[in-house]
């Protein structure tokens, strides 16, 4: 998507002075991710089978 017209010139111009001004000098730091651990999707749900074991030993039991 890009922009076209006064209001966006000035939003560039904006963007532009900003990154000169802040960012120029800002120092690039590197990510630490000694820490990160993948997440592994795991089966919140019980299986079907597990589940008419379940209903079968409340049947057993009325």
């Amino acid at each position: 998507m890009k922009g076209e017209g006064n209001i966006a010139e000035a939003i560039g111009q904006i963007y532009r002075i900003a990154v000169n001004k802040y960012l120029k000098t800002a120092p690039m730091f590197a990510f630490n991710t000694t820490l990160f651990k993948k997440v592994i999707k795991t089966n919140y749900f019980y299986s079907k089978s597990s589940i008419y074991i379940s209903l079968f030993i409340i049947l057993l039991r009325v």
